[in-house]
């Protein structure tokens, strides 16, 4: 609950900075996109107490609740992610197990293998992140987003408690 309530309220601080930025003027318009090329995450979120000049000071892509269903022979997963700026995504597995499938709001999506993990390029928006796995044998981890905090797994359709 505390854990939910906080993440909650950092949803919150997000959209309230977002709708902070204030308005270009009409006459500047179209200048807009020479003026934020390469300063793109700019349009997303400010941590909280952390220097501005830099890009790894801006939240671009900001994960849902991830639901995991694994069974002996297969798996599959679901996530929603709100997106500020164009980013790299990572989905859930690695190079021995490779999500299958793969579908952003349910129109197919290549994977592809980017920093060691798989990935898909996001444009700003809402976004569900989907697909399966398959396997000979059930693995005993399966790697998802560093960012991904809240997740819903089910094992052989037994929901494990978090």
């Amino acid at each position: 609950m505390r854990c939910s309530a906080l993440a909650l309220l950092a949803v919150l601080f997000c959209h309230l900075a977002a709708a902070q930025q204030p308005a270009i003027p009409a006459d500047l318009k179209p200048w807009e996109s020479w003026v934020m090329y390469g300063e793109e995450f700019r349009r997303c979120p400010l941590r909280n107490g952390v220097n501005t000049g830099e890009a790894s000071a801006f939240v671009c892509a900001w994960p849902g609740r991830m639901h995991v269903a694994v069974s002996s022979g297969a798996g599959e997963f679901r996530q929603s992610w709100r997106v500020y700026a164009e980013s790299w995504v990572v989905l859930p597995g690695d190079g021995e197990h490779w999500p299958e499938d793969v579908r952003i709001n349910g129109n197919p999506a290549p994977a592809v293998e980017r920093e060691g993990a798989p990935q898909v390029r996001l444009a700003p928006g809402d976004h569900i992140l989907s697909g399966s796995f398959t396997w000979a044998r059930r693995p005993e981890s399966l790697q998802l987003a560093p960012a991904t905090a809240l997740v819903d797994l089910s094992i052989d359709n037994k929901a494990i408690a978090p």
